[in-house]
């Protein structure tokens, strides 16, 4: 049975696909964000490597790194976003697309060992809101990766909205690892979960290493009443050090 927060998550992305392609077009500062974890991304992978994008919603991401050459599956929430992203790619890339999935990120079993070279998770993240469920994706990720593959994980920073915003501190909940917040998405309640990167750190830490810490926004171009300050963490792969499971 689908579990309820993933049912309404699923339908807010169907409801919000076409805006979730053009939100990493919309400004200049949201064009800095695509650049920035395009660079990061490209920076620690080379030609014909595999990428797994999950959670890749209508496929900007995808979309830029197949033009690049790169092999991509992509995982989504939402059928709508596939559709729309597998529609406009048409057939421009049916021999480096290796899947275009519905499904959930902590339901990846599908996905063979030893599949990628880097792996996205740009927005799930945002919506594990328990640790179990985020260190079932960080062990999915591990055993997905190869030896040395790097995980590219988006969070939301909990600073620094509770001291600008009151109503997110009459909104919350605390976490030992972070904290969960809610926002209204389409007509729909949804969780979100924000974490510093030290504690970002420490809950890969059983699987990955940590190895830099990306600022989407610097101090020029953050914005103080931005209420979903992001940044980026590049982890990389240690089972050959660590085989937990």
């Amino acid at each position: 049975m689908i579990e309820n927060h993933i049912r309404i998550l699923a339908e807010a992305y169907d409801a919000g696909a076409e805006e979730e392609y053009q939100r990493l077009a919309e400004s200049g500062r949201k064009l800095l964000e695509f650049e920035r974890v395009c660079d990061a991304v490209e920076s620690r992978i080379k030609a014909d490597d595999v990428i797994v994008d999950i959670g890749s919603g209508p496929g900007r991401y995808a979309e830029y790194f197949l033009d690049k050459g790169y092999r991509l599956g992509c995982v989504d929430l939402s059928a709508r976003s596939l559709k729309l992203f597998s529609d406009r790619i048409s057939d421009r890339h049916n021999e480096k697309l290796i899947f275009n999935k519905v499904s959930c990120a902590t339901q990846l079993h599908w996905i063979d060992d030893d599949t990628a070279d880097a792996l996205l998770l740009m927005g799930p993240m945002y919506h594990l809101t328990t640790s179990e469920k985020r260190l079932k994706v960080l062990r999915q990720c591990q055993r997905i990766l190869k030896p040395d593959g790097h995980l590219f994980v988006m969070y939301m920073s909990p600073h620094p909205v509770f001291s600008t915003e009151p109503w997110l501190q009459n909104n919350m909940l605390q976490h030992p690892n972070g904290i969960v917040t809610y926002t209204s998405f389409k007509e729909r309640i949804v969780p979100q979960f924000r974490c510093t990167a030290v504690q970002a750190s420490e809950e890969a830490a059983p699987y990955f290493e940590s190895t830099q810490r990306v600022e989407i926004f610097d101090s020029e171009t953050n914005n103080a009443n931005d209420s979903a300050p992001q940044y980026l963490m590049i982890y990389k792969n240690s089972k050959r050090f660590n085989q937990t499971s």
